[in-house]
This record gives structure tokens, C-alpha cells and sequence, in this order.
């Protein structure tokens, strides 16, 4: 009975081990998600900090200047050994895309910039 519940969790998908990123030659979108409002709102978040991440190479440093922004974003990911392990074995030899909305357009070059500093 055990190795059947084994063969029927195998099946499902529960243990599929550490996700393997896509290949090399596939550029990999690391900029703030289109059509959406990445203002943080004031209930209680610290200010300038999004609280929803919308994939885990957005920055949550909205409100800063866009070079402080992504500075900060590299400094936060640091404090995080096993997240940011896992974000450079996504991102590293691998080329990075921001948006092309105006709005966004001046952050995320800031962000690939920055995140294309070496792992």
C-alpha cells in the first residue's frame, strides 16, 4: 500500500523536485508585469515596498528612483541566501528583458542592468 500511495504522489506531481529553468536561450522577463498598478497602498506596508510580487524576479522597490530601486532590490535578495541561490541558478547566463511601457521603461533597465552584475 505504501509504495502504491509512492507511485500515485509521483504521479500527481507532489515531489518533482527544484524547477529547471528554461534554456539558456530563452530570454527571461524580469521587469514589472504589464497592465498593472504596482503603487504600494498605505495599509501598513513600508513605504515605497509593493507587498504583491506578480513573479519572483519583480522588484518590490517601486517608489524609489530606478537605480535605488534596483540597488536595493540586489541588497533585499542578499539578506535572503536561500531565495537569492535559487534567483541566480533562474537568471545566471541567461538574457534579461524589462518591459517596453513608458512608465516602467526607465526601472526596469535599472533592474536588468543591476541583476546582470554577476551572481
Amino acid at each position: 500500500a505504501a509504495s502504491a500511495a509512492s507511485a500515485a504522489s509521483a504521479a500527481s506531481g507532489a515531489c518533482l523536485g527544484p524547477p529547471v529553468p528554461p534554456p539558456l536561450s530563452q530570454p527571461i522577463f524580469v521587469g514589472l508585469t504589464s497592465a498593472v498598478d504596482h503603487t504600494p497602498k498605505p495599509s501598513g506596508s513600508a513605504v515605497g515596498f509593493k507587498q504583491r510580487l506578480h513573479h519572483p524576479f519583480e522588484t518590490p522597490f517601486v517608489s524609489d528612483p530606478a537605480e535605488l530601486g534596483a540597488s536595493r532590490y540586489r541588497v533585499w535578495l542578499a539578506s535572503q541566501p536561500l531565495f537569492h541561490a535559487w534567483v541566480a541558478s533562474q537568471l545566471q547566463g541567461r538574457t534579461l528583458v524589462g518591459g517596453t511601457e513608458k512608465k516602467k521603461r526607465a526601472k526596469d533597465a535599472a533592474h536588468v542592468r543591476r541583476l546582470m552584475q554577476g551572481w
